[in-house]
């Protein structure tokens, strides 16, 4: 979710081949939520607004929204991507290049 709670962010890994990235099923998805809805409201409705696509985007593992830029862990390459968050989600490009070992996760902290 953003810090509004207005939109919620999704990545989706679609790929059936058996070896290898596949980056053109791969992608964010960025939803606007309804006025007033409630994690408690289990039959509310997503409206898609957008599709995120990089060139090196095959597997989105992990999604961060910090200081208007949001932040894509990519599995498969190993690397963070950027996307400004700007309401056209400009393709900012790899922030983080060769990460060790298949990340999971993206935690933002000031310590």
């Amino acid at each position: 979710l953003d810090e509004t709670g207005d939109h919620l962010f999704v990545g989706s890994y679609a790929c059936k081949a058996e070896s290898g990235p596949c980056a053109s099923a791969s992608k964010v998805h960025v939803f606007e939520l309804p006025h007033r809805w409630s994690a408690d409201n289990e039959h509310f409705k997503l409206i898609e607004v957008q599709q995120l696509t990089a060139p090196s985007l095959h597997h989105p593992a992990g999604l961060l929204l910090v200081n208007q830029t949001l932040y894509v862990l990519e599995q498969w390459e190993r690397q963070v991507l950027a996307f400004d968050y700007d309401g056209n989600y400009t393709y900012r490009g790899v922030v983080i290049n060769h990460l060790p070992d298949l990340p999971e996760k993206l935690i933002f902290s000031h310590c």
